[in-house]
């Protein structure tokens, strides 16, 4: 695996390919990762099973994707997740909780989108 040895590893820029699905556990070993930009691939679900094991991730971009859901258990894991931008993608539903547990969100960009009703839950 290319990524399994990159430990201290800070930022991974993936951005631009045509990456379409992860293999199962390709971040395991990146337990330093702060930063990690997908923008403009083909990624048709955010990489939730992957991104699990990027606990120190602070800023994710998914922006210009396929992205069309986003569920409440897609950004569970990411505790210390400060900016995230999922613009440019064809979401037209969120998880009432889709960002429960987010306590350390700063910055949340969900433009060009094709979201019609943003819910409320108190």
């Amino acid at each position: 695996m290319a990524l399994h040895d990159l430990v201290g590893l800070l930022e991974l820029n993936l951005a631009g390919n045509s990456i379409i699905s992860l293999d199962d556990g390709i971040f395991r070993n990146l337990i330093s990762l702060e930063i990690l930009n997908f923008e403009n691939n083909q990624l048709l679900d955010v990489p939730t099973e992957n991104l699990m094991h990027t606990k120190n991730l602070r800023s994710l971009d998914l922006s210009r994707n396929l992205i069309e859901f986003v569920r409440n258990d897609s950004f569970e894991s990411l505790k210390h997740l400060s900016a995230l931008k999922i613009t440019g993608n064809v979401i037209n539903e969120l998880d009432q909780r889709a960002f429960d547990g987010l306590l350390e969100l700063r910055t949340l960009n969900l433009a060009d989108n094709n979201l019609t009703l943003v819910r409320v839950d108190y």
